[in-house]
């Protein structure tokens, strides 16, 4: 597999991250936060609805700060790239190989959370 395909879809999975956060916190209500995050994030963001800040900005950073949610979001991404290079899921070890290749050029471009996320879906690949 040619790295600028593993490289370009990295890119893509990276792009796509940086909008699905935005559009997870833009997507939800203050009433639902408690329920899906935690008393802690719920709590701060009805208190900085309730003093007009911007909760969801807030919130779709926390969201991209999380290692747990990009590591939930970026692989599922990962294994749909590796699938659209070609390589079939029934290929074990070709398709690991190329997932872990595809979550280090991902990782060589990220923030400190994802670059934990993708550490951890590769340890899990190798397991």
């Amino acid at each position: 597999m040619e790295q600028d395909k593993i490289d370009e879809k990295a890119s893509e999975i990276y792009q796509w991250l940086q909008d699905a956060v935005g559009d997870m916190a833009y997507g939800l209500e203050v009433s639902e936060i408690e329920d899906y995050y935690g008393k802690t994030v719920g709590n701060k963001v009805k208190r900085m609805k309730k003093e007009g800040l911007d909760w969801k900005g807030w919130l779709a950073d926390w969201f991209y700060s999380d290692v747990g949610t990009l590591q939930d979001l970026s692989g599922d991404r990962i294994f749909d790239a590796v699938t659209q290079l070609g390589v079939k899921s029934s290929d074990s070890e070709l398709f690991n190989e190329t997932f872990c290749r595809v979550a280090t050029s991902l990782k060589e471009n990220g923030h400190q959370a994802l670059q934990n996320a993708c550490d951890k879906l590769m340890k899990r690949r190798s397991d």
